[in-house]
């Protein structure tokens, strides 16, 4: 038994062990923080006329859930090759939900969820998902972020079976479809996830941000 946790743990770099424990905690002050802070301001709903064209598909909610059992596997493949791409990637993540939070609390946003029926296991599911969790912090939406920023941090590793990668690229899509068929987010909310993942990579490794985030974790080890 000892031997098999071992093996499961070498599988995490130690080099990434401490910004992914980061990197979780900045996304839950970022996501509930602002949820509070924010619970009795004015939100602007920001639905589009496309928006109503888009069915709500009950077990496309399976899709929107699973994503929280693949992102923390994504987040160790796309850190894995060493650590340049691990830092850039981390970085990337850490300056995205940065601007999220400012868009949070500036911008805080909301949607009308339609009824559904109480019908059927999925119909059920996605009532208790409303149920559960508010219809705030939307734009930029977190889940397309960080579907997609798995996407773009897997991109460029051409040593990566190929397959892989556009599986990646598959999940991605998948999923940000899925925060529209659950009526979870509107498509304003999508674009600006994927557009901020995208800038997000680009930009702290050509401003150097990523070399600033790396200094300041090698020093505090």
């Amino acid at each position: 038994m000892i031997k098999k946790k071992l093996t499961l743990l070498s599988l995490i770099p130690t080099h990434i062990c401490l910004p992914l424990i980061l990197a979780f905690l900045w996304n839950q002050i970022v996501y509930c923080g602002s949820r509070m802070l924010m619970k009795n301001h004015f939100h602007y709903d920001i639905t589009t006329p496309l928006d109503s064209l888009i069915p709500v598909i009950p077990w496309t909610l399976s899709i929107y859930v699973f994503s929280f059992l693949y992102w923390p596997f994504q987040y160790l493949m796309c850190c894995r090759p060493g650590k340049d791409y691990a830092y850039r990637f981390l970085s990337a993540d850490f300056f995205a939900k940065t601007i999220c939070l400012v868009c949070f609390l500036v911008f805080p946003t909301t949607t009308l969820r339609p009824p559904i029926s109480e019908h059927g296991f999925w119909n059920q599911s996605l009532n208790l998902l409303y149920r559960l969790d508010a219809p705030d912090n939307l734009f930029p939406s977190i889940h397309c972020l960080v579907s997609w920023l798995c996407y773009v941090g897997i991109r460029g590793q051409h040593r990566v079976w190929r397959p892989y990668r556009l599986f990646v690229l598959g999940m991605a899509l998948a999923i940000c479809i899925s925060t529209l068929t659950t009526k979870q987010h509107v498509i304003p909310d999508v674009a600006a996830g994927i557009l901020l993942a995208e800038f997000s990579y680009w930009f702290v490794h050509y401003s150097r941000l990523d070399q600033l985030y790396a200094n300041v974790l090698s020093k505090s080890r």
